[in-house]
């Protein structure tokens, strides 16, 4: 894993090292988020959010060109965990992050329209994650689903910001592969980025996120 990870971002800084410095195209761009954050021993817990930045393309040879981006991502998640007796732990948790992503592009012009894919890394950067858990359960309840799931479970009401409290790391490295359509200015594309790093700083568990995303873009 750790060879991998180095190789992602030497390649990254080779690229970004000999490309041109000045960008042939830009674009503004904004579109829907749906992430899953999942691991072993851990319940899955899906996000819905929006996305919105901008990205600069760089044009190479023979249909190719190489983008980055910088992107300010919101996600929302409400997650219900249902136990006997009626009792229920819910996690209500939104999620403030900055996404830049580079990628390589080719690109096939047909008439007007161009279709295009592309691949690449995605360095997604936490800036600011609260989290409110709900708890209904007992505290013998409490004490055997923490046994059994490995996770700490806070009885009545409690508040938490999950990068602040050491529950998650900051950065996630993401590889990603998508494509999409342009017309005059206007673009859609869509993706999805595999979660690289664990997330989860405890010792026992891990914890990746991964997600889809579509977004309409407007060159510039």
């Amino acid at each position: 894993m750790k060879k991998s990870l180095k190789f992602v971002f030497f390649l990254s800084g080779i690229i970004l090292f000999y490309l041109p410095l000045s960008a042939q195209t830009y674009r503004i761009e904004a579109g829907y988020l749906n992430q899953l954050r999942s691991g072993s021993g851990l319940s899955a817990t899906y996000f819905d959010g929006a996305q919105v930045g901008v990205s600069a393309d760089f044009a190479l040879k023979n249909n190719f060109s190489y983008s980055v981006g910088g992107y300010y991502s919101f996600l929302y998640s409400f997650k219900e965990q249902l136990f006997p007796h009626d009792t229920y732990v819910r996690y209500t948790t939104y999620s403030h992050a900055v996404d830049i992503p580079v990628r390589l592009n080719y690109t096939l012009t047909i008439k007007k329209v161009k279709l295009f894919a592309y691949a690449g890394p995605n360095f997604n950067i936490g800036l600011y994650q609260p989290q409110k858990t709900v708890s209904t359960l007992t505290t013998e309840l409490t004490q055997l689903v923490q046994e059994f799931q490995h996770v700490t479970i806070p009885q009545d009401t409690t508040h938490s910001e999950l990068y602040n409290d050491n529950v998650l790391r900051r950065l996630n490295l993401q590889l990603g592969a998508g494509g999409g359509i342009q017309w005059r200015k206007y673009s859609l594309k869509s993706g999805y980025d595999f979660g690289i790093l664990d997330l989860y700083k405890s010792k026992t568990e891990s914890l990746h996120q991964s997600g889809w995303f579509v977004s309409f873009g407007y060159e510039f």
